[in-house]
């Protein structure tokens, strides 16, 4: 399986009573994407955030969002850590993030490799497409803690592939030259 970074610690708290202001922290870390999504899953709040001496504060004034449920994305470069934040006359965040780990897509003797922790062992879809996006491959797996797939490409339709991998309710795409 691949190496993952160290756990980094994530502090969130409500600034005061009756507020929608939460401070933020994070030590321990290097630079994140901060993505604050509503119950249909719409982005309404997006920043790239550098981390300074591996650590990042930040205050967030959410005053000018109506009640409701929303999931706060802390994104590294391995993981993705998020929280349920309710915005209503006093609000909450739990403390419990979900933490999904990003696949880890990389060559090795010409071959491509695909590693993922799942702690949920949810299915996983895998497509590859060419550099003119056409479907080479597609294929779902039953879910795996330790998934890892071998893919003997070794430039036979193209030298650059776009890797599509869904799982636990994400999609992420990674572009591999051979």
């Amino acid at each position: 399986m691949g190496t993952y970074a160290a756990a980094i610690n994530i502090s969130l708290s409500v600034a005061k009573e009756q507020s929608k202001t939460i401070n933020f922290r994070l030590d321990n870390t290097e630079d994140v994407k901060v993505v604050l999504k509503n119950e249909q899953g719409i982005s309404v709040y997006s920043e790239e955030v550098e981390a300074k001496n591996g650590r990042i504060n930040r205050k967030y004034d959410l005053n000018h969002l109506p009640n409701g449920n929303y999931s706060l994305n802390i994104e590294t470069a391995t993981k993705i850590y998020s929280y349920d934040v309710a915005l209503d006359e006093s609000t909450t965040v739990n403390q419990k993030a979900s933490e999904i780990f990003k696949p880890v897509v990389f060559t090795k003797d010409g071959n491509v490799m695909l590693q993922l922790l799942d702690l949920e062992k949810s299915p996983i879809e895998v497509a590859i497409y060419d550099n003119n996006d056409n479907l080479l491959y597609t294929q779902k797996f039953e879910g795996e803690m330790n998934f890892s797939k071998k893919f003997a490409l070794k430039k036979v339709f193209s030298s650059n592939y776009t890797f599509v991998i869904k799982y636990n309710d994400m999609t992420f795409t990674k572009d591999i030259a051979l």
